[in-house]
């Protein structure tokens, strides 16, 4: 048995404990309202015995540390989670732009002005007016706003496609903090743990993980020193313990689009390579996709319905015969000819025809063309429903084209349509993994999240533990002072 003394050290030394399980048992408290805090708990052991002629006699209880509940699993699916939701987030925000550039419910998008064109041949074909001024100068009006109407939506796509480019840009200065200062608690809780857990500082790192991981898709490891190497695109590093690199945006003259949209380079030391391709998830991944795939579609699929609407109109034109000669014209022009790409925006009407009225192709393309012979207008109005094949984003005027069969009406309601559905399926993705990650975060907080019922029975405890602590304290000072007496 041990002395009086020794229970004294004993029950003072169980007194020390519960007052360090109460501080754990406050700073759950305290943090309970804390984003990404991890609940702590007290472990305790008994403290080594100690050996005498009657056996080993117990010395007290001992904590041994203060563990985080944590669990690793659900810290993982947040960081994919929270990639996903970043990536989606500013996907939709870009087709929401794109959906309400191509909205047509005022009028004035694509298809309503290739309806007005149609309606402007018929309107030629029908009229009896000799020589048809009236009608001749409408047309061209009408092509004119057609025109207008490709330029500016080419243009205003252009435009979200450099202001997506700047917000890449743009962003790279954060994700750049985020790996800074991951590297730097890296150091921190590798020097803190060599004494005790940094269970506050891992708490702070996770958190920076999971922000960045919001930023771009990364995958995280950690090492035997406790530290967490943070990676992308499938191993390239952006934390090795202490070492890290950065993310730097480098003009890129081979963008089919401009030549100073910006590409990704990841810059290690003195070595520095491309990884646009190897960026994905996130808002970064999310941004590019939008950029270099969304906007590049829409842009694309808009040159294809303005190449079809010239090769159409233009094939049929120079069929016919104007009032003045018999020289065969195209009814549009395009800034190149021979491919698609960049049609929408360099699309204009031929100046010969909007010179000189009389140039239109009126008649049919058996000379000389006779008053009051409108079969060729009645043949290009004809077009509003002709069925042939159509130009796809990627044709050159050398080959015949790879799209579908269908009229270019056709092919501008299913280039509107098909923004509309972009735009409603990523928006309902975005809808499901908000409940993902929210499901996700409740499951994360069930284990490692600060419960107050839990913690107040914590305290009722630790209150029993201390009055019984002290009570034998109490009992142990008394026995002293009657044996003080007696001596």
């Amino acid at each position: 048995m041990p002395g009086l003394f020794g229970t004294l050290d004993l029950s003072a030394r169980a007194l020390g404990v519960t007052q360090r399980g109460l501080g754990v048992t406050a700073h759950n408290i305290a943090n309970v309202n804390t984003p990404g805090y991890t609940r702590q708990r007290q472990l305790l052991e008994a403290a080594l015995p100690v050996n005498d002629g009657s056996g080993a006699i117990g010395t007290g209880v001992e904590q041994s540390t203060i563990q985080r509940v944590h669990d690793s699993f659900m810290q993982a699916r947040l960081i994919q989670e929270h990639s996903s939701q970043g990536s989606l987030e500013s996907e939709a925000r870009v087709l929401s732009q794109l959906e309400s550039l191509f909205n047509e419910q005022f009028g004035d998008g694509i298809t309503p002005q290739l309806s007005a064109l149609y309606d402007a041949f018929e309107d030629l074909a029908v009229s009896t007016e000799p020589g048809q001024p009236t009608e001749r100068a409408a047309l061209v009006g009408v092509a004119q706003t057609v025109v207008a109407t490709f330029n500016r939506f080419d243009s205003q796509m252009a435009e979200l496609q450099r202001s997506t480019d700047r917000a890449i840009v743009g962003l790279l200065p954060e994700v750049n903090k985020l790996i800074e200062q991951i590297a730097e608690l890296n150091q921190e809780i590798a020097k803190a743990e060599s004494l005790a857990p940094a269970n506050d500082l891992r708490d702070e790192q996770e958190r920076l993980i999971r922000d960045l991981a919001s930023k771009m898709e990364i995958t995280t490891i950690e090492d035997s020193r406790g530290m967490t190497t943070v990676m992308f695109g499938g191993g390239i590093p952006l934390v090795d313990g202490i070492v890290t690199s950065s993310l730097q945006a480098v003009a890129d003259p081979s963008h089919p689009f401009d030549p100073t949209f910006s590409a990704i380079h990841v810059q290690t030391g003195n070595q520095s390579f491309d990884v646009t391709s190897r960026i994905a998830g996130g808002e970064l991944g999310g941004l590019l996709l939008s950029r270099d795939v969304h906007i590049a579609d829409a842009r694309n699929d808009l040159d294809a319905l303005a190449f079809s609407l010239v090769q159409t109109v233009n094939t049929q034109h120079n069929a016919g015969l104007g009032l003045v000669d018999t020289t065969a014209r195209d009814f549009f022009s395009l800034v190149d000819p021979t491919q698609v790409a960049g049609a929408a925006a360099g699309i204009s009407v031929n100046t010969e025809i909007t010179s000189d009225h009389d140039n239109i192709a009126v008649a049919d393309g058996t000379p000389p063309a006779l008053s009051g012979d409108t079969r060729n207008a009645q043949a290009m109005a004809r077009l509003r429903d002709a069925l042939q094949p159509s130009y796809a984003p990627g044709d050159v005027l050398a080959a015949p084209p790879t799209g579908v069969s269908q009229s270019v009406i056709q092919q501008s309601a299913n280039l509107i349509s098909s923004r509309g559905r972009a735009a409603e399926l990523v928006n309902f993705s975005l809808n499901q993994q908000g409940q993902i990650l929210a499901e996700i975060q409740d499951r994360r907080d069930e284990v490692s999240g600060v419960s107050l019922d839990e913690e107040v029975t914590d305290l009722i405890r630790l209150q029993s533990s201390y009055q019984a602590n002290a009570r034998v304290i109490s009992t142990v000072n008394d026995m002293l002072q009657q044996l003080t007496a007696l001596i």
